[in-house]
């Protein structure tokens, strides 16, 4: 949702406004101001003249008020209304089955934003230990060239039990996101090569991807990182902080003698 300029306009004038009463009424120590139209205006032009920044901050103040506004109303309806991420058998999976909390990743290996949640997931799972359920799905962005073949590479690596290490190499230095490097990093975890280099040509990998990105569009996910934390939608690289929020509030809600709505 956008604001409309003239929207902004009226909260402006309503600051403006009293920016310029009380420059003009500045020299009147006691006594009702009275100030007519044309004076008002031409104050009011004035004000924007003698400061065009402080049009500009409070524009972007008023805005960035709005977006907290918004996500604020848009989390409360997100606990009301959870999204339905389905955990398929082709997903990473990390944590154990039963955990109270899953948090499902929508990533893309060439995104930086993503590696750098790498540590955020890790941080979470010690702070709650045996309480989360890591999902990985990949949505490799159209103008990422190389994520796709890095989903490919990684999810082959799994096939053999490397899924998170191979994950986690990869993030850690993206100049590996290429066939030398794939092939290189699976040496060095001590990969079946012949296997891994049919795994990530074949047809259950490119299905399993697929299926991912066809889940992603049908979320209307246009972004990379994206989480589902019990289908609570977290859009972005969130610090810590605001994952332990949304976990604390879901498993107090869930804890027993938890009032339900």
């Amino acid at each position: 949702m956008k604001t409309s300029f003239p929207t902004f306009l009226s909260a402006l004038c309503g600051l403006l406004l009293l920016i310029a009463v009380s420059a003009a009424a500045a020299d009147i120590a006691v006594g009702t101001v009275t100030i007519d139209d044309e004076t008002l205006k031409k104050a009011i032009i004035q004000v924007i003249q003698d400061d065009p920044k402080m049009v500009y901050d409070a524009y972007m103040a008023y805005q960035r008020q709005l977006a907290q506004q918004r996500d604020e109303q848009q989390l409360e309806y997100s606990f009301r209304n959870p999204a339905t991420v389905p955990v398929r058998k082709d997903n990473p999976v990390m944590g154990p089955d039963n955990a109270p909390i899953t948090i499902a990743c929508f990533m893309d290996f060439q995104c930086p934003y993503c590696a750098r949640s790498v540590s955020t997931m890790t941080d979470l799972m010690k702070m709650y230990p045996g309480k989360i359920k890591l999902v990985y799905k990949n949505n490799p962005l159209p103008n990422h060239t190389a994520a796709i073949d890095a989903a490919k590479a990684a999810l082959a690596a799994g096939k053999q039990g490397k899924y998170w290490e191979f994950r986690d190499r990869l993030f850690a230095d993206m100049s590996r996101l290429n066939d030398a490097g794939y092939v290189r990093l699976a040496g060095e975890l001590g990969l079946d090569l012949a296997k891994f280099n049919a795994d990530r040509k074949s047809e259950a990998v490119a299905a399993t991807i697929a299926a991912d990105q066809k889940e992603a569009a049908g979320l209307s996910l246009r972004s990379v990182p994206y989480f589902y934390v019990n289908g609570i939608p977290v859009k972005g690289a969130k610090s810590v902080d605001y994952f332990k929020m949304v976990i604390d509030r879901l498993l107090a809600a869930n804890a027993p003698g938890a009032a339900k709505k």
